[in-house]
């Protein structure tokens, strides 16, 4: 199975094993299994052949509800297999550790062993296992958010499973994955339709016990997305059933996961709390492998019951969010330092943590805007090429791919329409701001000329303390003083340079610029500098 942990995204698709795959056994004798076989890859006087038998039966039992254990064996298998100099094993072990890499968060291992993995089994010509791999790129593409990639090759991916129909087992791999993909870009009817199928072809294979509990999972996260929470209930509570017979415990853990976002629409917040600690209790049983972002969904959740607890675990969080570099994840995270500020009694602090729970939440919605319509060609492309491989005769084929090669060139002149458009508001939009702030500069100096009237040349204007004083009834600090005088002189310093300047940090430089642009009314909102200065400017001429 495939997790995404990257940007927390617990709905599960199918990272495809270069070995067979059984359903998993009860606990107990899940662990004496494993235990008979920890016996053999540890005993010296076993073949490596022997060795590494037991370690791919191992795998099923040992990797998914452990992954960072598993990680040793994986390397051990690596390390037996260059010995026996079998690139096949090898193959198998580059995947197995690309797999574990993936579950652990660390992409771009996980992609290098991969890439690896996909020379061998090139130079070995073995279509199935190239297809597989292709598969697996996808996923990881995928969890990248580079979905042009993913697309690439899961294209590649099912030309060779197309050639192939009697593995009815991975055409169900490659449709859940790609319910996955529409289900990322919001095109949730569709990503219904493809679960549904995954399901009918994995009844046919014989390998639905070992499936459908994910196949809930993602059925169940993809009603909740639509806001039909009773189906949405219904769904992730199979999945639950199956997760617990057979002791899959990080898809145990999403699924407690989602079922607390369900209980947070309902607005039944104990159940959603009761709900997210189950899944911390499992990540910090096994491996933490999401334990980051139900932390932080919990901490949501408790913040208007008990903000003090919220805000301390909302700034324990913080490097690891910002590290996320998540644009999702920090929307959360700020929303929740915002709410818990606000409800302690720090609004200057709520004030900051609000603006940077705007300033992610409108990168969010960018991120989203920006690649949809191109997301959506290429998914569209796509479904074209899987609805050819369901045509049978060859003229029939033929015509669609002159209907697609008609579509690739109209959406290549949309995208570049659409490039363009977004190049020509780029630079229409630079070019309002900097007259604005070409306009606010004249400004400052038309008041500077204007007391050179009075014998005072533009240059040795001088700010007015006792007037400013008593307009705003209150006395200067000698800080805000110096500030407001090297901004006298360049209104466009950066916040560096002043606090360079006055020796500050620039936490301190923030602090008096926020009490001056409050004593003062500022309400620019992108040149406050300039606009402060003008404002105290005039101040000292009236």
């Amino acid at each position: 199975m495939f997790l995404k942990t990257s940007i927390f995204s617990p709905r599960l698709s199918l990272f495809l094993f270069l070995l067979t795959l059984v359903s998993l056994p009860k606990t107990i004798i899940a662990q004496s299994k494993l235990d008979s076989l920890r016996l053999i890859w540890l005993d010296s006087r076993q073949t490596d052949k022997a060795k590494i038998e037991a370690i791919n039966a191992a795998y099923p039992l040992l990797t998914y509800n452990k992954p960072e254990s598993s990680l040793e064996l994986a390397s051990l298998h690596l390390t037996l297999a260059q010995r026996q100099n079998s690139e096949e094993e090898i193959a198998k072990a580059l995947n197995e550790c690309a797999y574990i890499y993936y579950l652990l968060g660390s992409i771009d291992s996980s992609l290098l062993m991969l890439e690896e993995a996909l020379q061998i089994q090139l130079k070995l010509g073995d279509s199935l296992q190239v297809a597989l791999l292709n598969n697996n790129i996808g996923n990881v593409y995928r969890a990248q958010n580079d979905h042009q990639k993913a697309i690439e090759y899961f294209l590649q991916g099912f030309t060779f499973i197309e050639k192939k129909p009697e593995e009815i087992a991975y055409q169900a791999d490659l449709l859940n994955n790609l319910g996955l993909i529409y289900y990322d870009v919001g095109m949730l009817d569709s990503a219904l339709n493809c679960y549904t199928k995954a399901f009918s072809k994995y009844a046919q294979a014989g390998t639905l016990e070992e499936h459908s509990g994910n196949i809930w999972l993602n059925t169940g996260a993809l009603f909740l997305e639509k806001s039909d929470v009773e189906n949405a209930r219904i769904y992730l509570y199979k999945a639950l059933h199956i997760f617990n017979e057979n002791q899959s415990a990080v898809s145990k853990a999403n699924t407690h996961f989602y079922l607390a976002k369900l209980y947070k629409k309902l607005n039944r917040t104990d159940s959603a709390l009761y709900q997210i600690k189950q899944a911390i209790e499992l990540n910090l049983a096994y491996e933490k492998v999401n334990l980051l972002d139900c932390q932080l969904f919990y901490a949501e959740l408790i913040a208007d019951r008990d903000p003090n607890r919220a805000l301390i675990i909302g700034l324990e969080l913080k490097d690891s969010v910002i590290a996320s570099q998540s644009n999702a994840s920090l929307t959360q995270l700020y929303k929740v330092l915002h709410q818990s500020y606000k409800a302690t009694g720090n609004p200057a602090k709520a004030l900051e943590m609000h603006e940077l729970y705007l300033q992610f939440h409108i990168k969010e919605l960018e991120e989203g805007n920006n690649a949809a319509v191109i997301r959506t060609a290429i998914y569209s492309d796509f479904n074209k090429k899987l609805h050819k491989s369901e045509l049978k005769s060859q003229n029939e084929k033929a015509s669609l791919k002159l209907k697609q090669l008609k579509q690739t060139y109209l959406i290549l002149f949309l995208s570049v329409f659409f490039i363009a458009a977004l190049s020509f508001f780029a630079r229409y939009r630079i070019g309002a701001l900097k007259q604005k702030q070409e306009f606010l500069l004249k400004e400052i100096e038309k008041i500077k000329r204007r007391e050179s009237s009075l014998a005072v040349s533009a240059a040795s204007f001088q700010l007015k303390r006792d007037k400013i004083e008593a307009k705003i009834d209150r006395k200067l600090n000698e800080t805000d003083w110096n500030v407001l005088n090297l901004l006298l002189d360049d209104p466009v310093l950066s916040n560096q340079q002043l606090a360079d300047a006055v020796h500050l940090s620039i936490d301190g430089l923030g602090s008096s610029l926020r009490r001056m642009y409050q004593i003062f009314d500022i309400k620019e909102s992108r040149y406050k500098k300039t606009s402060l200065i003008m404002e105290v400017m005039k101040i000292s001429v009236g």
